[in-house]
Parts: structure tokens; sequence; C-alpha cells
């Protein structure tokens, strides 16, 4: 929220009407006064053509001008911390029937005011945000590619956000689509991000596509273990639509390995490669470091047969940029 931040003056609740009126005067592009309580804390808000409509009635100037602004003030406003995302900010406006685009809202940090947001330039980064992932979507998933995933790396390591990074990667893909043919692995793929945004919080999480059958999952703190674990499960119940009966009975197919040879490979599991990253950590790498980490992560993770989660620690980043 800090990119939409406007830090405009407040006023607090005793005012003068006449005052306000005046500041708005004054400032021609001035659209909305944050209403302040005695704690800096935002307790109404007054709007430009609210305050007119209620003073262009039959002795509005002469009943109001020496009133405190209190009297004129909506109380029905929006307030955001400065920390939360563009797309929670976008949710809680469109979820207000009454807000409209030319009003503001406020912006606080813990509480306390900082400045005001206008709902349009919320709506144009949308608008902009949405267009830059239509061009960079995967053409089959229609998840975010390779550039809206290194933004995402990129944006938490400036905040500094402490976070899971999910490399998720499907065993015996390749024989899969070799046995299979190609169509069915796309439903795969299509199964697979499915089963990722299933265990997404949007306002919080992220998921994007890699590419072929490798994806990347940005997770909160928050029962991150607990939802990778279901994630495994999910996928493998999934896929058994997919298989000939005679391959999901013997629970394996057998197809040409990269060698040529026919070999055995268990039916499609997911190994899931997780860098936990710490803020203290967040300096020590950029985005495409921290990438390279979750998919060494993910080759451990993928020397363990069948469905499989590998966890590294950010904290020992000397050690594992070297390995």
């Amino acid at each position: 929220m800090s990119a939409l931040l406007n830090p405009q003056p407040s006023v607090s609740q005793s005012t003068p009407t006449a005052e306000v009126l005046e500041a708005f005067r004054r400032q021609a592009n001035l659209n909305s006064l944050a209403v302040l309580d005695d704690d800096a804390r935002p307790c109404g808000i007054v709007h430009r053509h609210s305050l007119s409509e209620a003073l262009l009635k039959p002795f509005g100037t002469e009943l109001f001008a020496r009133k405190p602004i209190s009297r004129l003030m909506s109380s029905d406003f929006l307030a955001v911390e400065v920390s939360q995302s563009l797309q929670q900010v976008s949710r809680l406006l469109t979820s207000r029937a009454r807000q409209r685009i030319e009003e503001d809202f406020i912006i606080t940090s813990n509480g306390t005011y900082l400045g005001l947001g206008r709902v349009i330039d919320v709506l144009k980064l949308i608008t902009e945000m949405k267009i830059q992932q239509a061009r960079y979507a995967n053409p089959l998933t229609l998840l975010p590619g390779n550039v809206p995933i290194q933004q995402c790396l990129t944006r938490l390591l400036q905040q500094g956000r402490a976070s899971m990074i999910c490399y998720v990667d499907i065993d015996s893909f390749k024989p899969f689509n070799d046995i299979y043919g190609y169509a069915r692995g796309d439903e795969v793929l299509l199964c697979l991000a499915q089963c990722l945004n299933d265990r997404i919080d949007p306002a919080r999480d992220f998921v994007g596509h890699i590419g072929g059958d490798d994806f990347l999952m940005v997770l909160g703190f928050d029962d991150w273990e607990r939802r990778l674990k279901t994630l495994l499960d999910d996928f493998q119940n999934q896929c058994r639509r997919f298989y000939r009966a005679e391959h999901l009975e013997a629970g394996c197919f057998i197809a040409l390995n990269r060698q040529g040879q026919r070999q055995e490979f268990p039916l499609l599991s997911l190994s899931i490669g997780v860098v936990h990253l710490h803020e203290e950590s967040c300096t020590l790498v950029d985005a495409s470091q921290l990438a390279d980490l979750a998919s060494q992560a993910k080759h451990f993770a993928k020397d363990v047969a069948g469905a499989s989660i590998h966890v590294i620690d950010s904290t020992r980043l000397d050690l594992l940029m070297q390995a």
C-alpha cells in the first residue's frame, strides 16, 4: 500500500466545519479528509461531494459552519493497514457497495493515520497486474509464468517477508507421457494446477508454473506443512482416473527410461522441495538464488521414493550456496 499512499492532512473531530470547507477550497485536488480522534486514529472521513451537498441545502452553511466536523463526517469508511496487499485492499473495496470510485480510503500503520489512498489508483494497478499476468501466464494452466514468479520472489525479499518457498515436481511424469501421450499429460498438469490452487490463500500465497511439470508455491508459515501433506495425498487420489486399470491395480507401469531400456515406474506422485526463508536471510540472496535453492531442495526430495517433502533452512545459506 505504500505505493498508493498520499500523505494528505487530517482534521480532528472538533475542527469547525468552516475550516474543513476552506481546506477543500484551497486544494482543488483534495477529495477527502480523514477525521482523527485524540489518539490520531481515524474515526471518520469527510468527502468533498458529501460536504458540498450538506452545505448547499437551505440554511446548510448557517446551520453547520461553526459546528464541529464530527456532525457531518461519515463513520462509514474503509481503513486499511499499509502492510496489506493490493489484492486484499481490492477485495475490501469491491465488497463495499457504497464505495464510490472518486472517494478515498484511509491508510494506517498499526491503526495510526498515515494518509489516504484513491480507489481509482487501486483499480488501475489491479488492471495492470491482470494484464501483465495474462501476458506472462502459462498457456496451458494459465498460472503466472517465470516473469511473475521472479517478481513475486523479488518482492518478498524486498519486504523481508518470512515464507515457505515450495518447488513442486511430478515424479514419473516423462515416462507417463511416453505411455499415455501428451494430451493425457496435459490433463495431469491441469489437475495439479487445480490441486495447488486449492491449497493456497490468494490473499497471502502465490502459485506459478515454471514450465513442464515444475511449479512453484509461496506459502505463509501458518499450517504450511499440513497443506503440503494434504496436497501430496490429494494429487495422488485425483490422478487415479488417468491410469489404465492394469496399471492402477499393479501400482506401476513399464516404459523406456532415459537410456532407452524398459523400466518399471511407480504411479505419479509429487516431490516438493521447500526453502524455509527467514526474515534475516532476505538480504543475503536474490530471487534467482532463492529459486535455485528451492530447486536444490526439490532434488533432495526426488532422491526419496514416492511422494516426499524436503525442507532446507535459510539460516544455513553459507553451506547451501556452496553445495
